[in-house]
């Protein structure tokens, strides 16, 4: 089983250095395009609507933790492409050591700290006494998960 493994990563390795994409990396493309497309889109119109709707604290909130959940969803994406390729050492072969070790690049994680250092740097808190304000800055953040249920749905439609 393993050698066989080896012999598809070495295949896909091949037909990458020829520039020749499999079908399921373009369906991989649009799928990662159109969950960062949409939450960039649901994120503008949830602050929109925010903006006009209350206070300038909670839409400015909202908006930051969406860029942060913006930057972490173009994180994964990136992430996630890369997972099959560290697996191929230069000659090809399958690593089973990069096979075991995938799924680390927990730096992505980081986007939440910043968010929660931000907030904090603002004053901000439960009261809403700073620039920012907590739970709309995390809502704002997991923002990008109603993207990734609108592909689920998508896919099975």
């Amino acid at each position: 089983m393993l050698q066989s493994l080896a012999t598809a990563a070495r295949q896909d390795k091949l037909r990458r250095e020829k520039g020749v994409r499999s079908v399921g990396d373009a369906q991989y493309d649009l799928q990662t395009n159109y969950v960062i497309t949409s939450t960039f889109t649901i994120t503008s119109l949830i602050f929109s609507l925010l903006y006009a709707l209350t206070t300038p604290t909670l839409s400015l909130s909202y908006l930051l933790g969406g860029a942060c959940g913006f930057a972490y969803i173009v994180s994964l994406s990136k992430f996630v492409n890369t997972i099959g390729a560290s697996a191929i050492d230069e000659l090809g072969e399958l690593n089973p050591q990069a096979v075991s070790d995938a799924g680390g690049g927990a730096a992505r994680f980081a986007y939440l700290g910043v968010l929660f250092v931000l907030i904090k740097i603002g004053g901000g808190g439960f009261d809403g006494s700073g620039i920012f304000t907590l739970i709309p800055a995390i809502a704002g953040f997991f923002t990008y998960q109603i993207s990734t249920v609108l592909e689920g749905q998508r896919k099975l439609a």
